[in-house]
Parts: structure tokens; C-alpha cells; sequence
């Protein structure tokens, strides 16, 4: 378990340490689970969630390229989150920091022996390897939108003395090496600025699929309850007692 955005961890001295709402809602919901609407079988979900989707959430195979069950084939339009301080971002990068990112990964492939790598691998020109460890990138732009605002790929390139190359990247891919903290989600724009530098203007934070916490947090303020706000960020799912 990683205290970081790959997992969350709750505190176990829940007396000293929680908030006494979130101690009732678990009481409250226990045994509730979400399930597939489109199933007889009682069945828990992934219901993924995220910090602030930035107007619309996505689907699971968008991000991932594996559909899950509970999803429909596009995301929501959630008027929610705007209150969101991640809500609207920015970042710089430079050609290095690019660069840098794409070696890296493939030196922690390598070392892992990352099957998901090889896949991304599969799509880039031959001869990239040599266009690697210079670390040097020349270019970057989105090239495939999703069905929301966010990038599904960008194509960055690289270049090795005189000679460049191509490079497809998943966008989730991309915003995984150069960094979560940074790159806060892949709904972004990318303009270049000269100099080896371009700008990531984007909205949200988190990979989008699923419940978007701060708009479930206004829906709550506002009074929505709990069944409606899961409801709308999780269309083809039913809440079920299971114990």
C-alpha cells in the first residue's frame, strides 16, 4: 500500500483521528455495496473516483483500455466541481524534463519487465532506441481526443543529432512519468512556447473515471443525498444490501 495517488490509506485509531460524519456514514451504509445494474448477480464494482473531474468524467477503457462493469461507454457532465482549486491548472515542462521521463521509463520497463510497456512500445517507429537516451525532445502535441476534453494520446518528438523520430504516447502514460503532482490530468492543451518548452493548460485532477469528490461534495452541501449523487456519477449501477 503507497500513501500516495495509487492507494489511500485511512487511519486505524478511527476515535482519535476521524471525523465523527464519516464514522455515522459508515455505520449508516454498512453492507451497501454498488453493483451492476445490468446483472442479476450481486457484485461489487471498481467504482473508481478522483479529486475533481473538470467538467466531465471518463470511462474506464479511455483511460485504462479495459472496460468495467457498472460504466457506461462515456463519462458524465458534472456541473459540480468548479469550486475545485484544482479545478483549472497549469504546468511547464521542458524538453528535458520530457526526455527524461520517457528514459526513465523504459529503464524502470526493463527492469520490471512491464507487460504494459511492451504494448506501448509495439506502436513506436523501429529504430527508437537509439533516440532514448539523448534525451532531448523537440516536439509534443496532442494527436487522439477522447470522448470528454481529455487527451487519449500524445505524440512527442525526439531527436538524436540531426535525425528525429515519432513517438505515440498514452496520455495517462505520459502524465504518469512526468508526474501526477504535476501534470494534474490529462484534460489539457499543450502550446508551445519556443525555447524547447511547452505549456500544459488543463482542468481537473485525477484520471476522471467515476465519482468526482468535490462535486459530490457540493451535491452533498446542497442536500442531494447519497443514493442520487452515486447515481449520477455511476449511471448503470444499483445500490444493493449484501449484509
Amino acid at each position: 500500500v503507497e500513501s500516495g495517488v495509487q492507494d489511500q490509506v485511512f487511519a486505524l485509531d478511527i476515535a482519535r483521528k476521524s471525523d465523527y460524519r464519516s464514522v455515522r456514514a459508515i455505520a449508516k451504509t454498512r453492507g451497501l455495496i454498488l453493483s451492476p445494474a445490468s446483472t442479476k448477480k450481486v457484485v461489487p464494482i471498481k467504482a473508481f473516483f478522483h479529486s475533481t473531474c473538470g467538467g466531465d468524467t471518463e470511462t474506464p477503457a479511455q483511460v485504462w483500455g479495459a472496460r468495467y462493469p457498472g460504466f457506461r461507454d462515456r463519462g458524465v457532465d458534472c456541473p459540480f466541481c468548479t469550486s475545485s482549486p484544482r479545478y483549472r491548472w497549469e504546468a511547464l515542462v521542458t524538453a528535458r524534463d520530457v526526455g527524461d521521463a520517457i528514459a526513465s521509463a523504459v529503464h524502470r520497463s526493463v527492469r520490471n519487465q512491464d507487460r504494459a510497456m511492451e504494448g506501448i512500445v509495439q506502436n513506436w517507429p523501429r529504430g527508437w532506441q537509439r533516440f532514448i537516451e539523448p534525451r532531448q525532445a523537440v516536439g509534443m502535441k496532442t494527436s487522439e481526443m477522447g470522448t470528454s476534453t481529455r487527451a487519449v494520446t500524445v505524440l512527442v518528438t525526439l531527436q538524436n543529432g540531426s535525425e528525429t523520430i515519432d513517438l505515440p504516447i498514452p496520455a495517462p502514460r505520459l502524465r504518469e512519468w512526468l508526474g501526477p503532482g504535476k501534470i494534474r490530468s490529462t484534460a489539457f492543451e499543450i502550446k508551445n512556447l519556443g525555447a524547447a518548452k511547452w505549456s500544459l493548460k488543463g482542468k481537473g485532477n485525477g484520471h476522471g473515471v467515476g465519482m468526482c469528490q468535490w462535486g459530490a461534495k457540493t451535491m452533498g452541501e446542497r442536500g442531494i443525498q447519497m443514493a442520487k449523487i452515486l447515481k449520477f456519477y455511476y449511471p448503470d449501477a444499483v445500490i444493493r444490501k449484501v449484509w
